[in-house]
């Protein structure tokens, strides 16, 4: 099995972490979207692992949450012209 040097992971991350589009990542780096998604399966794991172990008893008065949109199947906007659109289909917000 073929290991990406640290190097080429970190670029991956920092990529992802300034918002960068997973597919992007196959013209700077030329790594497969397979292997970018398993490294930021691994990268999630090792960050919730660090955080379970790290962070305990944080007291909050006040918590500020950003809205993410996102799409099932298709666009709210393209909607009525989707073939196979499945119940739920359209604009999420988180």
């Amino acid at each position: 099995m073929n290991k990406l040097d640290i190097k080429t992971r970190a670029t991956i991350l920092n990529l992802l972490v300034e918002g960068a589009s997973m597919r992007s990542h196959q013209s700077h780096t030329g790594v497969s979207i397979n292997t970018v998604t398993k490294l930021l399966e691994d990268a999630g794991k090792a960050c919730a692992a660090y955080h379970d172990v790290t962070v305990h008893n944080v007291k909050t008065q006040q918590v500020q949450c950003d809205e993410i949109w996102s799409f099932v199947y298709a666009k709210d906007k393209n909607f009525a012209e989707a073939k196979a659109a499945l119940n739920g289909a359209g604009d999420v917000w988180t």
